[in-house]
């Protein structure tokens, strides 16, 4: 579907102020049909009845909407020297003298070539989803990488709609689908690619041969990423200090310690099988409030009332008349 698009401030216009009701009517209907049928702005003159009688013109006022229209430049006759009547070759307008070209229609509105492009584009994107042996084909090949940027593309799930999402791109955007015209593609090199060609573009297109693709293991890293790691365990192994000797795997020696003592913390290893013996707790009896030595300082308990009783009476002494 194609659009008739107009600008927002063109009713503030003086060109579009000096139309009037009818005329302005005319115009909005011709550019809507212009737009419909691809013909970049040319309006016949068999189609003006037509089109009025759509916008409910009266026909005797068709003839006077068309002269006012050519009367104010919103449209052109042939044989006038505007601008926008100089098109580029393979987009010249038909020769038809009795007929009329919209004022400036292609500053707003996309031309017949453009718009076959696009959905010639759309149809082609169409017949590449249905065929899934070319799209398997094309995943193989080049590893589920952009072929432009190396970076590891997402089909589905969370992310496959941001700017690493996979999709297919046609090098050539002219040719057709084939194995040696698609290649996978990020969606952000797809959007900055738009329909050119990796030249046009200022694109590279990167080859196969002696390119290996990273591939996303469950952790999120690349294989470089894992090929990295024993190195850098090895390192983080000497900064330490520990150096095993292979003919005697009972000791560890640490060179960072004065010499014939062992680091803190380490020791001679314990044979296995041998029993680690568990250091000795004193028991405390419930009750006992002697000073015995405890892990932790412990609060006596509570008297009862019985017991506060005797207590206050200890503390006192007896009473005065015994």
């Amino acid at each position: 579907m194609s659009w008739f698009r107009l600008d927002d401030g063109h009713l503030l216009h003086p060109r579009v102020r000096a139309m009037g009701l009818l005329a302005r009517v005319m115009w909005y209907g011709s550019g809507t049909w212009s737009a419909g049928q691809l013909t970049d702005g040319h309006v016949p003159a068999h189609m003006l009845h037509a089109i009025a009688a759509l916008e409910d013109i009266p026909p005797e006022e068709v003839a006077n909407c068309a002269a006012r229209l050519v009367g104010v430049g919103a449209w052109h006759q042939q044989g006038d020297t505007c601008r926008c009547l100089r098109r580029p070759k393979g987009e010249e307008l038909p020769d038809d003298p009795s007929g009329y070209v919209i004022h400036d229609f292609l500053d707003y509105n996309r031309s017949r070539k453009v718009v076959m492009a696009e959905r010639a584009k759309k149809q082609q994107e169409r017949d590449l989803k249905k065929d899934r042996a070319l799209t398997d084909a094309v995943r193989r090949r080049d590893g589920d990488v952009c072929r432009y940027c190396a970076r590891a593309v997402i089909w589905s799930g969370r992310g496959s709609r941001g700017p690493d999402g996979g999709t297919f791109d046609h090098i050539d955007p002219t040719l057709g689908n084939s194995v040696a015209n698609v290649v996978v593609c990020c969606t952000s090199c797809n959007s900055a690619k738009q329909r050119r060609t990796p030249d046009e573009a200022g694109m590279v297109l990167r080859p196969l041969a002696g390119h290996t693709p990273p591939t996303r293991s469950t952790e999120g890293q690349t294989d470089d990423a894992a090929e990295a790691r024993p190195a850098r365990a090895g390192a983080d192994h000497q900064d330490h200090g520990d150096v095993r000797d292979h003919g005697e795997a009972d000791a560890v020696v640490d060179r960072s310690a004065p010499s014939g003592r062992p680091a803190a913390g380490k020791g001679p290893r314990r044979p296995r099988g041998e029993r680690v013996p568990l250091p000795v707790v004193p028991v405390v009896a419930r009750g006992d409030t002697r000073g015995v030595a405890r892990r932790r300082q412990a609060q006596p308990a509570p008297l009862k009332k019985g017991q506060k009783r005797a207590a206050r009476g200890k503390a006192t002494g007896p009473p005065a008349g015994a």
